[in-house]
């Protein structure tokens, strides 16, 4: 038994010893941008605030502290590109003591040291080491506050045209200049630094998460690798590559199909229906629908055919109309039957563009413009100056709810919905997931109060929303995750008015912050564990036209 003993006891204490509180400490994450002077969390393993040391050693200079005149084209430093240098594995001479603060099992509160001058806070590209009391043991070095490229919008683009990179730690204030943007064509060396487009923002504020460049008008087309130089940290300031399809735009080769010459009247009293689906059919594959000004009122749904570009002549002056009357009368109850429109007044299956029109349904029995169906997925969808009315009267009915969206989408890639207007008792329903589309400068209003959304995603992934009017007694813009998650997604700029929460809004988080959110999933936790959010449960909730993000997460995950 004595020996049994002698022979299990030595193994506990070495399975304790390297897996309790004498395991070797290792850096797992790092809240970043981490600048000088600040308080980071660092979480991992080993990590005990009475005992652990942190040291710091800014990368691209000799004595391991920033100096402004570090500052550098990236290009001296291209050879790095290939031949990333590496990190020394234990702190340096000249590495820099980080003060631990506080702390707790697995992560430590720090004081970010990457500069001997308390007074410059910049988020220098440094490498950190995490060590035992005497110093004698270092883990592994992680490297903080180097340029995050992430994703490209759009991931295919012609010479001469403007792309925009999202990541993290492209800038900081006004304390170090926003990061260069270079481009290297695939197997070859030549690296060509991009002319900047303008900021998102006049103040430059969302370039620490969003950078713009022009594409030279005699690139060649091809594939390409984008990089990131934060014109600092020398060999290591550089991001990973990201992947860029240079092409020309195809011409549209197509006819251009005027609907009065198909004999539409457009007096809105007149069944057009007949010719509008013709015009449709002439234009599939690459045509062109023209609708001089006029309300074209029709009697039956409307398929708009791959390739087709339907174009009005102003948002105000070209509308598609059902031919059903408005019924409601003070004080009936409106429960008449009503001629259906199924499943939408115009519905589409991607690869089509609307252009300057307006699309009104009156009473709505389904949403006035429909993309695609259940699990689905459409692509390159565009619409640009087009007005959504899906308005209904205001009686009591069996057949139709009071919540029909204007817009109702299912699962899109590459849709585009800019400079537009919806409105209407529901909002914008995307019903499924999204992948790279784009909502910019858009003004999405509901006319009356009811427990609903004015934009809702049920599942995003490299999505952009801004510069967005939102209005309405809703719960304003939601972001849920029914359907996949939402990662990645860049959300600045929104103004949200006269919110209200209610119902179940439970389920809803609402986040209004300083800064923008290139990522709407939850941030990392603070220094109690807790989640960077802001709950609001059946409040009134107005917000200033200012240029911050403001999203809603799901609770329900």
């Amino acid at each position: 038994m004595k020996s049994c003993l002698c022979v299990l006891i030595p193994s506990l204490v070495a399975s304790w010893m390297s897996f309790g509180g004498a395991a070797a400490s290792e850096i797992g994450t790092v809240t970043e941008p981490a600048c000088n002077g600040e308080v980071i969390v660092i979480c991992g393993e080993g990590l005990d605030p009475k005992v652990t040391k942190i040291k710091a050693f800014c990368l691209g200079t000799a004595e391991g502290g920033f100096r402004s005149e570090a500052l550098e084209d990236g290009t001296r430093h291209a050879a790095a590109i290939d031949r990333p240098p590496a990190v020394p594995e234990v702190p340096p001479a000249g590495s820099l003591d980080c003060e631990v603060v506080g702390g707790g099992p697995g992560y430590l509160q720090v004081v970010m040291r990457c500069s001997r001058q308390p007074w410059i806070s910049v988020p220098a590209v440094t490498a950190l080491w995490a060590g035992d009391g005497d110093g004698k043991q270092w883990s592994r070095p992680y490297v903080v506050n180097r340029p995050q490229a992430q994703w490209l919008s759009p991931a295919s683009q012609a010479p001469g045209e403007v792309f925009r990179i999202f990541g993290r730690t492209f800038s900081w204030r006004y304390q170090l200049p926003a990061a260069r943007v270079y481009l290297r064509r695939q197997g070859g060396s030549e690296l060509v630094a991009l002319r900047p487009a303008a900021p998102h923002h006049e103040d430059g504020h969302t370039q620490r998460w969003c950078l713009s460049a022009w594409l030279p008008n005699d690139l060649a087309p091809g594939q390409y690798q984008v990089f990131v130089h934060g014109g600092h940290g020398g060999d290591y300031g550089w991001s990973e590559p990201l992947t860029l399809s240079v092409t020309t735009a195809p011409a549209p080769a197509g006819p251009v199909v005027n609907v009065r010459d198909l004999g539409a009247k457009g007096d809105g009293v007149s069944d057009d229906t007949e010719s509008l689906a013709a015009a449709l059919k002439q234009a599939a594959g690459g045509g062109t629908v023209l609708l001089p000004p006029g309300t074209y009122a029709i009697s039956r749904s409307l398929a708009i055919p791959e390739q087709a570009i339907v174009r009005g002549a102003g948002m105000h002056q070209s509308i598609i109309t059902n031919l059903e009357p408005n019924t409601f009368r003070p004080g009936e109850l409106t429960d008449s039957p009503r001629r259906a429109f199924r499943p939408a007044l115009v519905q589409g299956m991607g690869r089509f563009v609307l252009q300057d029109l307006t699309l009104r349904f009156m009473p709505a029995t389904a949403p006035a413009l429909e993309i695609g169906r259940d699990e689905v997925y459409v692509e390159d969808v565009g619409m640009y100056r087009v007005r959504f009315e899906s308005r209904q009267d205001y009686g009591l009915s069996a057949e139709h709810s009071y919540t029909h969206s204007p817009v109702s989408i299912f699962n899109a890639r590459r849709l585009r919905m800019i400079r537009c207007e919806t409105y209407g008792p529901g909002g914008v329903n995307c019903q499924r997931k999204l992948e790279s589309c784009q909502f910019s400068q858009n003004r999405f209003a509901a006319d009356r109060r009811w427990r609903g959304h004015v934009f809702k995603f049920w599942g995003a992934e490299h999505c952009i929303f801004e510069d967005n009017l939102l209005t309405g007694d809703t719960r304003g813009l939601v972001m849920q995750t029914h359907f996949g998650v939402n990662y990645q997604n860049f959300i600045a700029g929104n103004t949200v008015e006269r919110t209200v929460l209610g119902g179940n809004a439970g389920e809803t988080y609402l986040v209004d912050s300083r800064r923008p959110h290139a990522d709407c999933r939850s941030g990392p936790p603070d220094a109690a564990g807790r989640k960077r959010h802001t709950r609001r449960r059946g409040v009134h909730a107005r917000t200033r036209a200012n240029p911050v993000g403001l999203c809603s997460h799901s609770s329900r995950g």
